[in-house]
């Protein structure tokens, strides 16, 4: 399953609930059999302490993975040569 995003407003942080949110997406994934949920993190972005204090695997750092993406004038360039 792949995570687009969480976001919670200043005013509402500290009071768990992005845990019950990521704990709400974690179950649906299991429960729909899923083996992994993947997500990207800005490098700025202090959720990834977040993430990382909920067991989260920083990818780029353990296995080298970089995430990448054809944005809009790029993907009609590559759409339109192919």
């Amino acid at each position: 399953m792949y995570l687009e995003d969480i976001y919670v407003t200043p005013k509402y942080r500290g009071k768990h609930i992005g845990s019950k949110l990521l704990k709400a997406v974690a179950k649906e994934a299991t429960d729909s059999n899923c083996c992994r949920l993947d997500f990207s993190v800005l490098e700025w972005n202090p959720a990834q302490d977040f993430y990382k204090s909920k067991g989260a695997a920083n990818l780029t750092i353990e296995e080298g993975w970089h995430h990448y993406r054809f944005s809009d004038k790029t993907l009609k360039i590559l759409a339109t040569n192919a």
